[in-house]
């Protein structure tokens, strides 16, 4: 879900409810939780990355290391 998604999805609500008097507490708390649990899900990915990424420039990095040593 994108920034824009969550906040058209916000704004409806959030008019249901000024305007018909619906509550949508619960509805908006899972929106909420949702959105934040995507977030952090890309964040993980994204740390993830970096950290697979940093260790092939390594692991690479050492290959080419001990190659030189037995020339």
């Amino acid at each position: 879900m994108t920034d824009e998604v969550f906040i058209l999805i916000l704004k409806a609500r959030l008019k249901q409810y000024y305007q018909e008097g619906k509550s949508v507490g619960l509805e908006l708390r899972a929106l909420v939780a949702q959105f934040r649990q995507e977030i952090e899900d890309d964040i993980l990915k994204f740390k993830y990355r970096d950290k697979n990424e940093s260790n092939n420039k390594n692991r690479s990095g050492n290959a080419v290391s001990h190659s030189q040593d037995h020339q």
